[in-house]
């Protein structure tokens, strides 16, 4: 699979349209749109990533009631749950 393919293939598996997933990761809807027709070199498989991340993040918040832990937060819990974990021990 290549990267415009992959990136389309993240899109619609969650249901996003291509406005939708530029509001996610924070780029003009025609960003994704010449990424999804291949002038965006390997960026399509990143920004796939990056979609399919940031919208998970979005349900994990919003299914535990998480609506005041902005993005960055969640992310460091997730990517770091031993530090987050360490630092619970000492507070």
């Amino acid at each position: 699979m290549n990267d415009r393919t992959a990136l389309i293939q993240a899109r619609e598996q969650l249901g996003l349209s291509q406005a939708e997933a530029a509001l996610l990761i924070g780029c003009h809807a025609n960003t994704i749109r010449n990424w999804e027709r291949g002038l965006g070199g390997q960026m399509g498989s990143v920004i796939g990533a990056m979609i399919a991340y940031t919208h998970a993040l979005h349900a994990y918040r919003d299914a535990h009631g998480l609506t005041h832990v902005t993005d960055a937060q969640l992310s460091f819990a997730v990517l770091f749950p031993d530090v987050v974990a360490r630092a619970r021990e000492v507070a």
